[in-house]
Order: structure tokens, then sequence, then C-alpha cells
């Protein structure tokens, strides 16, 4: 596994990505100081293509900062409205987190993106590890697979 892999990041305790983002968040969430920053997440639950909400935003800044979304023009990641480029991030969201590809911001969606998680992103310059709804994923050489029954020494205990 390279040492820069965002799965290599997540085990050496790198929360400088999520401590980012939660602070973004609850700046926005100020106004309520014993919420999750994914609090607003609820709010827009069943937001689709179309809809114009506020706080959308908030679910455009979450999903650029995990590497789903990508605006061009800025005004546009700023706005509330629900458009075809979120509709895409969140359709890959979900088949990355092998949940039901639908574009809407349903509960399986949401709970899921409540989550606790690493704040590392999980698509990086276009590039996922991630199984993307993949049932057979194929091991590479540079898979980890972990195992109960290892020994460090010959008749040693564990």
């Amino acid at each position: 596994m390279p040492a820069d892999s965002p799965e290599n990041l997540c085990l050496r305790g790198n929360s400088k990505h999520h401590a980012k983002l939660t602070n973004k968040l609850a700046l926005a969430n100020s106004d309520n100081k014993k919420s999750s920053p994914f609090d607003f997440l609820k709010h827009l639950q069943g937001c689709h293509k179309g809809d114009k909400l506020k706080g959308i935003h908030k679910l455009k800044t979450y999903l650029e900062h995990f590497g789903y979304l990508n605006y061009k023009n800025k005004s546009q990641a700023n706005n509330d409205d629900f458009d075809d480029l979120l509709e895409s991030a969140l359709k890959t969201y979900q088949l990355n987190y092998h949940l039901k590809v639908t574009g809407t911001l349903d509960s399986k969606t949401v709970s899921k993106m409540m989550m606790p998680r690493c704040g590392v992103p999980d698509i990086i310059n276009g590039t996922t590890r991630m199984t993307s709804g993949k049932k057979n994923q194929r091991h590479s050489s540079t898979s980890f697979h972990t195992v109960s029954y290892y020994t460090f020494f010959p008749g040693s205990p564990k």
C-alpha cells in the first residue's frame, strides 16, 4: 500500500482533513452549539435534482471535501441549487458505499454520510480505491488482508 494512500493516512490517525471539514461545517452550524457538524443532512433528506433548498451548499461542501465534486465556478459550489453535478456526485457516493443509486439524498445515504469517518477524501485526483459497488473485488499485490492465525516467532504466543 503506498505511504500516501487514503488507507494509510487514516491508519496513521491523520485527522487534519476531518478537522478542516468539521470546522468549516461547524461554522455554518454555529447557531446550534450542541449539534453535530453533519446534522444539516437531516434537513436535506429527500432532496433531489431540481430542488433549491437552504443548506444544499453544505452538502456540496461535504461531497467536494471527500473528492466527489469539483465545481469550476465557485458561485455554483456556494449556491443552494441541486444541479446535475451534485446529482452525479451523490450517485457516485452511493455507488462507492454500496447504497441504492438514486441520485436522491435518501435516508440510507444521509445515515451513511453522518457516520464518523476518516477525513481523507475517497477520491483523489479522480482515483478511488473503493470497490464502487462491485460485488467481487480482485485483490492486488497491494491489498491488505488480516488473519487471526499468526505468530511473531515459532513457538511463541501472539
